[in-house]
């Protein structure tokens, strides 16, 4: 692929663009969907402290805290502008959202031995085991993906279809973005984000179980009550 005009060379105008023919395609029971601005990013890094630090059942087997560094990372995603969030506009509260950023081959794997945070560093380990095991980018035979980091729904609007629908809208959004094929990449660490995935059609590449996970013969991710696994999912629109 000519780095040229891969992901990576995709401006803010082609994504407006493709943004407005996402919206006009989807229909919300309640809400307006929109891209996820930096004026809204405080705001989207509490619902996503109280999803993915609270709900998440990976980060809680693990006792994973928020941080400067968990801060910093989705904060990088959030700034490839591609992620999306669902707003009720009586009071502009957040629904839920669809966080996504680029993933590139040629990016390196991180140095799991310079974070001091011990549950990052057997979350970073479980899901660094879990992609080698996926192998992505050979499957599909590609450089680069969207890749799907989070999709939360806050609590009092969970079980009214919004994560569907988010997932369906970050589809659209990066069929939309003009790059053919396209490939997606996601990670399903809960039944319910499972079910998602695997309803709209994702390829599972991967299947890793919590308790079976060792490090130096130790099981290190247990009490994750009836989510047993994660897989990856790719997907090629």
């Amino acid at each position: 692929m000519n780095e040229n005009t891969g992901l990576e060379s995709i401006s803010r105008e082609t994504i407006q663009e493709a943004f407005r023919k996402t919206k006009e395609d989807m229909h919300l029971p309640i809400g307006e969907l929109t891209l996820i601005t930096e004026d809204r990013y405080e705001e989207v890094l509490e619902k996503v402290k109280e999803c993915f630090v609270l709900d998440e059942p990976l980060g809680k087997a693990v006792g994973i805290k928020w941080s400067p560094f968990l801060e910093s990372f989705w904060v990088k995603a959030l700034k490839t502008g591609i992620s999306l969030m669902v707003v009720n506009p009586e009071d502009n509260d957040i629904i839920g959202f669809r966080i996504s950023e680029y993933s590139l081959r040629k990016e390196k794997m991180p140095d799991l031995s310079t974070l001091e945070d011990e549950s990052l560093k057997i979350m970073g380990a479980f899901l660094l085991h879990a992609l080698r095991k996926a192998n992505f980018y050979d499957h599909y035979n590609t450089d680069e993906a969207v890749h799907f980091l989070g999709l939360g729904v806050t609590r009092k609007y969970r079980k009214r279809g919004f994560g569907t629908l988010l997932m369906e809208s970050g589809i659209n959004l990066a069929k939309n973005l003009g790059i053919s094929p396209c490939y997606i990449t996601g990670e399903g660490t809960s039944n319910f984000s499972k079910r998602i995935y695997e309803r709209l059609g994702f390829d599972v590449l991967s299947e890793t179980v919590y308790e079976d996970f060792e490090i130096e013969g130790k099981k290190v991710i247990q009490n994750t009550g009836e989510h047993k696994s994660m897989k990856i999912y790719g997907k090629a629109i």
